[in-house]
């Protein structure tokens, strides 16, 4: 995923290029504006950079912890690798796998991305909101620990919606009576995140995970 991001930049660059060409050698170079020629320099000299930023030591297996020492581990498992961003002029795009917890996100790569002093982080997550409890052979984070779970429960309550948090439960409590054979169990959980698109969603988990020293 991260590599086909880098090449989708670099193709919209290129894209970038002949159309630029391409108006330059309609209206000649040697009609061509200040404007034109100094985005004609911009643009030919633009090129995607790719950096290893952070490292992790791989020694440190912070997602299979035990809680109570996961957040301990995770502040001290990554680093940085110093000279690859310039302070106070580049920004970053910082590629996730996967958003689960948020937990690594907050405590660890923000935090240690942001003392580089670039103009701004971007993350991205090349996973769909893990809305669920799913079990890959480790230790997937409960309910009530996923970022977009706890993101939905802010969003209930802030808009005086937290009946609904309500009727799910009592719905799940019930639910708990019904034969898993008979093939007619309901997922009532759904019904949480059923009044927000995914993008008032990601946004919130957004928010959610910046620490408050970082800000907006």
């Amino acid at each position: 995923a991260f590599n086909g991001l880098a090449k989708e930049a670099q193709v919209y660059l290129d894209g970038e290029r002949d159309k630029l060409l391409k108006e330059l050698s309609v209206s000649g170079a040697g009609a061509a504006s200040e404007e034109q020629m100094r985005k004609f320099e911009e643009i030919m000299s633009a090129k995607v950079r790719v950096e290893k930023v952070i490292h992790k030591d791989a020694k440190v297996r912070t997602f299979i912890q035990e809680p109570s020492s996961r957040e301990h581990l995770t502040l001290h498992a990554y680093d940085v690798h110093y000279g690859t961003i310039r302070r106070g002029l580049d920004s970053i795009v910082a590629f996730d796998d996967s958003i689960v917890r948020g937990n690594t996100l907050r405590n660890a790569i923000l935090r240690t991305v942001d003392r580089l002093g670039p103009v701004n982080i971007i993350v991205v997550s090349s996973c769909p909101q893990i809305r669920y409890p799913d079990v890959y052979g480790i230790d997937m984070a409960k309910l009530g620990d996923l970022a977009a779970f706890r993101a939905a429960i802010a969003l209930l309550r802030e808009r005086g919606q937290g009946h609904v948090i309500e009727e799910v439960y009592r719905a799940c409590k019930a639910e708990l009576k019904v034969n898993i054979k008979s093939g007619k169990v309901r997922n009532h959980v759904q019904r949480i995140y059923d009044s927000f698109t995914p993008e008032e969603i990601g946004e919130r988990i957004a928010q959610d995970v910046c620490p408050e020293e970082i800000g907006e």
